[in-house]
């Protein structure tokens, strides 16, 4: 995921909700290649700071679900998903 908090001269709306992105905005974009045909799947999802947040949340959630029943896993480590 890329977050951009640069001010650009077009108006970016939320893929997600109404809002125009006026802070900044956080881009979900990935591309790979569905399984042994040629053609490629890619997405570029636009997100406000809320969506984004929201989003950053529910991966948090789902990352702790996965490792629940795991006892070697610090679930402190969940509180600084993909803070650089």
């Amino acid at each position: 995921m890329e977050v951009n908090y640069f001010y650009y001269k077009e108006n970016i709306h939320c893929d997600i909700c109404p809002n125009l992105c006026q802070t900044g905005y956080g881009v979900l974009k990935t591309e790979y290649k569905l399984n042994s045909s040629a053609s490629n799947q890619s997405y570029e999802i636009f997100l406000c700071k809320s969506c984004f947040l929201g989003t950053v949340s529910y991966l948090k959630s789902q990352k702790e679900l996965n490792y629940l029943f795991d006892e070697n896993f610090d679930f402190a480590q969940i509180d600084n998903l993909g803070l650089k």
